[in-house]
């Protein structure tokens, strides 16, 4: 899939996540991490890093300690990874 694909999903797992939908925000970001699965850059591994965090924090309940990693994962991400 393509970085439009990833940057797509991890954009509508925060804007679902902030409506509080956490079923539907995981959705969108183990897609997103499924597709930085095959990514192996160095910037791709940390993004995916902070993706990982977020999905774990938000399994815990902690909806703003998963957007900051989030937020994070999206703007390394989006330097073209």
């Amino acid at each position: 899939m393509s970085t439009s694909a990833r940057r797509m999903h991890l954009d509508e797992g925060m804007k679902v996540l902030k409506t509080g939908d956490i079923t539907g925000a995981l959705m969108h970001l183990h897609m997103a991490d499924k597709i930085l699965s095959g990514i192996t850059s160095s910037s791709a591994q940390t993004g995916r890093m902070h993706l990982d965090e977020g999905m774990k924090v938000l399994n815990n309940g902690d909806i703003t300690g998963a957007l900051m990693h989030l937020h994070m994962a999206d703007k390394i991400l989006g330097k073209g990874s």
